[in-house]
């Protein structure tokens, strides 16, 4: 784990030296910066984790003076002209740049793993002076760029490091900022909040040249044909296989490894994976909350995780569970602005980004080196299979339809067979008979706005994921997968601040094009969603997670917490009166109503009280976020 920033200047210009890129990397560094000039591009590469100054530094020279800087790790496989001997003698850095000179961006797709390289080939080849750059797949390895015409081309993995080049703005895109709040997912990928500040997609290729800039994916989630001739049995096989090997992956480096760990499929599948597979301890890092606080119930989830991560330790002797019990972080907490200070960016999903932190802080705190999450196997290895019914109805199966449907109620109970005809009703039959469906109140990013920012927008604020509403099962599954923003950047980088590198196996760009060309019938069959993964995983986990038919609820002790949180978010709003943009963007008067006279009675119950302190939670971090802008500039 390396960060880098690279910058290449306009002829005559001499305001960057490599002593210079050196001290502005320096504060994120755990170890020696090396820093030089290869032609006209300058960089600097600082260890991102204590025992990495060890190392050699991840960069790659061609005889030709092209040169290659690499964050993060590639997966043995993809490369269709290297023997396996080969590229395991290989250096990642050094293959990389191999393939990069020989195919140009052709060679992204063949790159899988997790990653971001910087590319610079001869100024004299055709095309000029450039700087390519791309990026894996996933959203743990942010890289952001500057292209200011004329003047200045840079790339570095931290944001700060580039508002600290010269000629570099610092001020707020503040219509970039309103439209993420307001809409976060029909954001352009690239999109930052600071004027001259750009980030490279997941998945894509940028160019930087005196031309001007270059992007394109080079791969994008969407459905496959299903493998030819497969049983049953032969997706479990492959699924295990592809498994084993992603994760096996990710664990790989120096240094202890842990898992974010629940009570439900997706972690524990990756702890049972990494367990079984590699010798020592595994870290499990699960927030239990005590039973006393679990006041939030419903009857699509489980309340306490603490039995099935109890199951998984007494499976596997060699796994060392740490329970996070204490409520731990608080929107509007200090060490959440210091987050913002350090990374030069927030996130207003104020609830996750807590939970997040509690465990990248507990792992830190313990010298973990790489903490693995499975954040991304709702729409991989555990989808629950809901678009076999659209498959039924399409292909006129309706006995099939009817038999699956009530199998779903038999398997799983009433509540389950409500929320299946309940989605695949249409409207008017639902108003025929009384039933049409009831606004769902949710967390907006946006409720708190003043006019004058509500004027600046061309929509209105919209609850979260309200832009999915009317999209298909298998549509919105895509749209999920492929969802990227600067929002999601903003938990790698908290973490890789804490010397710790996160990765999630279940997001890999292998698992989703496997699991994206797997039969609806294999997820969802005689009533089991998620059916292919309980197959996967019935001989690793107990008998009582593979078949738990409910989902555990992060926020089973919102009620409690949220409480908790009230306080700091009275001192977060009053302090945010000393904010010039944050009076001006957000309505601060009726955000500190909320926090006081107003506040919600039922907040573990009632939707809708759930909704008013989650948004204002968000409006709390986001004029954190606005307050240091403003100390920022002033």
């Amino acid at each position: 784990m390396w960060d880098m920033v690279g910058a290449i200047e306009a002829a005559g210009d001499q305001n960057l030296s490599p002593r210079r890129l050196a001290a502005i990397a320096s504060p994120f560094a755990r170890g020696p910066v090396t820093a030089r000039r290869s032609g006209s591009l300058v960089f600097a590469l600082a260890p991102a984790r204590s025992g990495l100054e060890r190392l050699v530094p991840p960069l790659s020279h061609g005889d030709d003076g092209a040169i290659t800087l690499l964050d993060g790790w590639l997966a043995g496989e993809g490369d269709g002209v290297s023997s396996g001997a080969r590229m395991g003698r290989e250096p990642d850095v050094a293959r990389a740049h191999r393939l990069w000179r020989r195919w140009g961006t052709a060679a992204a797709p063949h790159l899988h793993g997790s990653f971001a390289l910087a590319h610079c080939p001869p100024a004299n080849e055709a095309g000029g002076e450039r700087v390519w750059l791309c990026r894996d797949g996933g959203s743990h390895r942010p890289l952001y760029f500057v292209h200011l015409p004329g003047r200045l081309i840079a790339f570095a993995t931290q944001p700060k490091m580039l508002l600290a080049l010269p000629g570099v703005r610092r001020d707020l895109d503040e219509d970039i900022m309103l439209a993420a709040l307001a809409n976060y997912m029909t954001l352009p990928a690239e999109a930052m909040p600071y004027a001259d500040l750009r980030r490279v997609p997941s998945a894509h290729w940028v160019c930087l040249s005196a031309q001007g800039v270059d992007m394109a994916p080079y791969w994008t989630p969407r459905d496959r044909p299903p493998p030819a001739g497969f049983s049953d049995d032969d997706y479990v096989a492959a699924g295990r296989d592809l498994l084993d090997r992603v994760v096996g992956d990710y664990a790989r480096g120096p240094g202890p490894v842990a898992v974010a760990l629940s009570g439900g499929l997706d972690s524990q599948a990756i702890a049972s994976s990494l367990l079984l597979h590699t010798s020592g301890p595994v870290h499990g890092y699960a927030r239990l909350p005590p039973t006393e606080h679990q006041t939030r119930t419903g009857p699509t989830t489980f309340a306490d995780e603490r039995p099935g991560v109890d199951s998984l330790a007494a499976r596997y002797p060699r796994l060392v569970v740490h329970a996070i019990t204490r409520r731990g972080v608080k929107p509007g907490d200090a060490v959440l602005r210091e987050t913002q200070r350090a990374t030069a960016l927030w996130s207003p999903a104020s609830l996750f980004q807590c939970s997040q932190m509690d465990v990248n802080l507990a792992a830190s705190a313990d010298g973990m080196a790489c903490l693995l999450t499975g954040i991304g196997g709702n729409q991989t290895l555990s989808w629950r299979g809901d678009d076999r019914f659209a498959a039924l109805i399409a292909s006129g199966r309706w006995p099939g339809l009817l038999w699956e449907i009530a199998a779903c109620g038999a398997v799983n109970g009433a509540w389950r067979l409500r929320q299946v005809i309940g989605a695949l009703a249409p409207e008017p039959l639902r108003r025929l008979f009384g039933r049409s469906r009831k606004p769902f109140h949710r967390v907006s990013y946006g409720r708190f706005f003043t006019r004058e920012a509500l004027a600046r927008l061309d929509q209105a604020p919209r609850d979260i994921n309200g832009v999915t509403d009317a999209m298909g099962v298998r549509e919105l599954r895509l749209f999920m997968v492929g969802l990227d923003c600067f929002f999601l950047d903003v938990d790698a980088l908290d973490a890789r601040r804490l010397g710790l590198e996160r990765g999630d196996p279940l997001a890999d760009r292998r698992m989703v094009d496997f699991f994206l060309s797997v039969p609806a019938d294999q997820c969802l069959r005689h009533g089991r969603d998620r059916w292919l993964a309980r197959r996967i995983l019935a001989d690793r986990l107990a008998p009582e997670v593979v078949w738990q038919p409910r989902f555990g609820d992060p926020l089973v002790d919102i009620g409690p917490r949220a409480e908790a949180w009230r306080p700091g978010l009275s001192l977060g709003i009053e302090r945010l009166r000393g904010s010039r943009l944050a009076r001006r963007l957000l309505d601060l008067d009726r955000m500190a109503e909320i926090a006081g006279a107003d506040w919600p009675a039922d907040i573990a119950g009632d939707r809708r009280s759930f909704a008013t302190v989650a948004s204002l939670a968000a409006a709390v971090q986001t004029g954190g976020f606005l307050h240091m802008i403003d100390g920022a500039n002033d």
